[in-house]
């Protein structure tokens, strides 16, 4: 038996009545189609929607950053759980000077900004120098998301653990720029 799932995040494809392209349905994700040869009685698990919703899909997220900020030459720890609205998700550390700076983020890819300002809780541990609340691209290209996502931000959130909202692109400039401050190269711990 053959099967046709997504090469990137592993879901089976499926194709849309009207359409010739096939699509995981994972948001965000580049569909490369992969075939999968299953022996004969062997099986495939699939997530139930919500598992794949609210644990797969945030995770595809959470994992092409931390990816990228690798890329960059530093090394990234991911705090694996679920997509929790306190919980960090990836941390690394920037060279600055003689000494190095926790950087945390935290990724989210909620369709309600409102909703994700009202329940979102910068996590205490561990103690980061810089804080980011990442959104993906896709999300941050809906007209008035990130205004939105601020604005209701304001005043919910504890000033001694202040963060700056960002998309990826803008997260790994922040990076570029930090490392370009200190010549490039990646850090030790």
């Amino acid at each position: 038996m053959t099967l046709t799932v997504c090469a990137r995040c592993g879901v089976p494809l499926f194709q849309a009545r009207g359409s010739r392209n096939q699509s995981c349905g994972t948001p965000n994700c580049d569909t490369s189609p992969k075939i999968l040869h299953l022996p004969t009685l062997g099986f495939y698990w699939v997530l139930h929607r919500g598992a794949r919703r609210f644990v797969h899909d945030p995770g595809v997220f959470e994992l092409r950053v931390c990816e990228k900020v690798r890329a960059l030459g530093l090394e990234p720890e991911l705090w694996l759980g679920t997509d929790q609205p306190d919980a960090l998700d990836v941390s690394f550390r920037v060279p600055r000077g003689k000494r190095s700076e926790l950087w945390g983020t935290d990724e989210k890819d909620w369709a309600s900004p409102v909703l994700l300002a009202r329940s979102f809780r910068w996590p205490i541990e561990p103690e980061c120098d810089r804080r980011f609340l990442v959104v993906p691209e896709h999300r941050a290209q809906v007209p008035g998301y990130l205004t939105d996502l601020r604005t209701e931000l304001t005043g919910r959130t504890d000033p001694a653990r202040p963060f700056k909202v960002v998309t990826e692109k803008q997260l790994l400039t922040e990076i570029r720029r930090a490392l370009a401050r200190q010549g490039g190269g990646s850090c030790a711990r």
